[in-house]
């Protein structure tokens, strides 16, 4: 016999119905709601912190990569600086030097996502 194997996925979407239920039968307050908020909040959290770290090993000092800055409505190319926890710093030159959330670049040459 098989023995399904929870991954974190199953155990929250499992503690997610456990209160949704709890609301559906009307006898969940302010409180219930409130920690599936939090629940909510943490997994996107998780999540955002995951896809951060993941997009971050790809990446390596002196990469040369892209970006779509708003700000200045056109794409900046640079390279990579330095690498920190939550941002990669890049020289663009003339453009100057830019922060970035690591999942926003793509690499120079290609024009896609770099890939590990």
């Amino acid at each position: 016999m098989k023995v399904k194997r929870l991954n974190n996925r199953d155990v929250w979407q499992d503690e997610i119905m456990t209160m949704l239920n709890r609301f559906g039968n009307d006898d969940a307050d302010k409180r219930y709601l409130m920690e599936l908020n939090k629940r909510i909040v943490q997994h996107i959290n998780n999540i955002s912190r995951n896809n951060t770290s993941v997009a971050l090993r790809k990446w390596n000092v002196g990469d040369n990569a892209f970006f779509y800055s708003k700000k200045r409505h056109r794409t900046i190319i640079g390279t990579i600086t330095q690498i920190n926890r939550t941002s990669v710093s890049i020289d663009c030159g003339v453009d100057g030097k830019w922060k970035v959330a690591p999942t926003l670049l793509a690499t120079e040459k290609t024009g896609q996502e770099k890939r590990g």
